[in-house]
């Protein structure tokens, strides 16, 4: 709803202003909200199907994916997908990724198209599509290669120009996102998903990543054509980098407040309702030991008890429909 003359008077001025801040400008898109997790049992947990009903996810897969059939497939991921597609209620979004776990090689654009075509005819029903996961992470190969990533958008659209909803770039909340963005920008066609992981605005609860995508989307007019997803966030409980340094120490106070914070800064008035989706991540605490787990966004602890930040999405529950 915009902010009119007629909406001021009829609703005060301090109504008013509330319903501009949560409330998206007239011809905006709805948010939709899903959440994201990478293991089976996640979606048949009561809390998940029948609280909060919930009816879209994400996953990750390697690029090619789909070409390791009969050749070192990923049983795991295989089975996965089969969970998750078996449930006729809840709409998957597949995010391609890098193909392995040390310094990867950067594939060609013949190569990824044929790929995406082989995933496509694999799973013809899965038909919202992540070109490649924070390509602008610095241990992915593509985090040099936005004009790369432009290119297999492009390649992917040519396979499937009309019934897919291609994520065309994805980016992390790093110095790098302004740059990256503008430089994909020049050479991807028409893309009209963009996804963005902002951890770092949630949990600072502050915008200033997501605002500068929104800054770097902007056309010569001014004006922000695409969709904005949030492909991944959430409110950490715990956080600790690679190198063992804590970022964020326990907490679900805390961790409550992150998520309370995600779904006002998806509705502020600033980004004139392009924030469309937002895929929170993840479901479940892998454990409290913190010498073995050094993410922890779950919005259940890791007995299956839903956290305070579950309760929080629990009130949001109308943007999961």
């Amino acid at each position: 709803m915009s902010r009119t003359r007629t909406t001021v008077l009829a609703a005060g001025l301090i109504a008013g202003l509330s319903l501009t801040v949560f409330s998206a400008p007239a011809g905006a898109a709805s948010l939709k909200v899903g959440i994201a997790d990478q293991k089976p049992d996640t979606y048949s947990n009561p809390f998940y199907t029948q609280e909060l009903k919930v009816r879209r996810t994400r996953i990750i897969v390697p690029w090619n994916f789909s070409q390791r059939r009969g050749k070192g497939e990923n049983p795991f991921l295989v089975g996965l997908i089969k969970t998750i597609l078996d449930r006729k209620n809840i709409e998957l979004m597949v995010h391609f990724g890098k193909d392995c776990n040390g310094k990867c090689k950067l594939p060609s654009v013949s190569k990824y198209r044929k790929a995406f075509k082989k995933f496509r005819q694999q799973y013809p029903k899965i038909k919202i599509i992540g070109i490649w996961n924070e390509a602008n992470h610095g241990d992915q190969p593509t985090k040099d290669s936005p004009k790369r990533v432009a290119e297999y958008y492009n390649a992917a659209r040519k396979v499937c120009p009309t019934k897919c909803k291609l994520v065309g770039l994805d980016v992390l909340d790093d110095a790098s996102l302004p740059r990256y963005t503008k430089e994909f920008l020049e050479t991807a066609k028409s893309p009209k998903y963009i996804g963005l992981h902002n951890y770092k605005d949630v949990n600072d609860r502050k915008s200033t990543s997501t605002r500068a995508l929104y800054k770097a989307l902007k056309n010569r007019d001014g004006k922000v054509k695409q969709e904005i997803w949030l492909t991944e966030t959430g409110g950490l409980n715990f956080f600790k980098t690679g190198k063992g340094k804590v970022v964020r120490k326990r907490s679900d106070e805390r961790q409550r407040k992150a998520v309370k914070y995600l779904f006002e800064l998806a509705q502020k008035s600033e980004f004139k309702g392009r924030i469309t989706r937002i895929y929170y991540y993840h479901w479940k605490s892998d454990g409290l030991d913190e010498d073995k787990v050094r993410f922890d966004a779950g919005l259940l602890d890791p007995d299956g008890n839903r956290r305070p930040a579950y309760f929080e999405v629990l009130k949001n529950k109308k943007f999961l429909k």
